[in-house]
Formats: C-alpha cells, sequence, structure tokens
C-alpha cells in the first residue's frame, strides 16, 4: 500500500522532468518517464479491480503480461503483483501466510534481513513470486540456526 500511495503522490504532484536515462544518475531520481510507466501500471490494477469485481477475485493470472503492455510496464511493486496474478482474495491469504512463515524466524538479529527485503519488494517486481520467498526464508532460517548455534556453544 505503501508503494502504491508514494505512485500516486508521484502521479499527481511530481513533474516528469526527462527520459529514463541508463547511467547511475537514474538511481538518485523519481522523475522519468520509467517511473511514470510503473506507477501507471500500478493505477491501472487498481483502477480495473475497481471496475471488475470478478477480475479482482480471480486475477488477471496467464493474461497479466497482455493487459499490462498496452499501460506500458509491468507492476513494479511485489505486493500488487502477487494481487495481479491470483486476486484480492488468494493474494491477502498468500501475504498471511508469508507474515506467518517470517514471523516464525523473526528475532531482533534478523530484522536486517527482513526490513530491506519488504522494502525492495515495494518497488521491483517478482519479489513474492518464484524461488525468492524460498531463498528469502532460508536466509532467515539460516540466521536463527546460527544463533541456537552460538547460544549452545556459549554452554
Amino acid at each position: 500500500m505503501v508503494g502504491y500511495l508514494i505512485g500516486e503522490f508521484f502521479l499527481n504532484f511530481v513533474q516528469i522532468g526527462y527520459v529514463y536515462d541508463t547511467s547511475a544518475s537514474r538511481l538518485f531520481s523519481f522523475n522519468d518517464t520509467s517511473n511514470l510507466a510503473r506507477f501507471e501500471a500500478n493505477r491501472f490494477l487498481v483502477t480495473s479491480y475497481q471496475n471488475d469485481l470478478t477480475l479482482a477475485l480471480k486475477g488477471y493470472a496467464d493474461r497479466y503480461n497482455e493487459a499490462f503492455k498496452e499501460v506500458g510496464s509491468l507492476i513494479h511493486n511485489s505486493f500488487l503483483e502477487v494481487i495481479a496474478y491470483i486476486g484480492v482474495p488468494l493474494g491477502f491469504l498468500y501475504f498471511c501466510a508469508i507474515v506467518k512463515v517470517v514471523g516464525g524466524y523473526y528475532t531482533p538479529n534478523n530484522y536486517k534481513f527482513i526490513f530491506p527485503y519488504l522494502f525492495f519488494c515495494l518497488f521491483l517486481h517478482s519479489g513474492l513470486q518464484g524461488l525468492a520467498p524460498l531463498l528469502f526464508v532460508s536466509i532467515l532460517a539460516m540466521s536463527v540456526e546460527d544463533n541456537k548455534v552460538k547460544v549452545i556453544s556459549q554452554y
């Protein structure tokens, strides 16, 4: 939701300054046409779901790439991308499962892994699909196991 709100702010209040830049300076600027297309894709998803309840329940599934090609960009928000593929109800269940699994591995020491990953998911796509969540949970599990080994070895 935060990524969507940032996109809405961008679309409504930030003037587009230049076309997409491939140099390193693009990492420090939001006002290019590439970001405009990405935020438009977020808006397109929300609007299409507001206008079609059946679509919101089922998601775009196999039609995702085709539908968003018209907008000019795929969604660059992993949370919205999951909802775009599988719909709102299954997306909600998926997020509940992710929160439950990640919560099982949460310790104050591995917060340094969780926060950057979730921040990454706000602005980039595919962070919650494919192998990425499995690898992320594996890293969390190893960090918890590492802490258990350190505690046991102290005794």
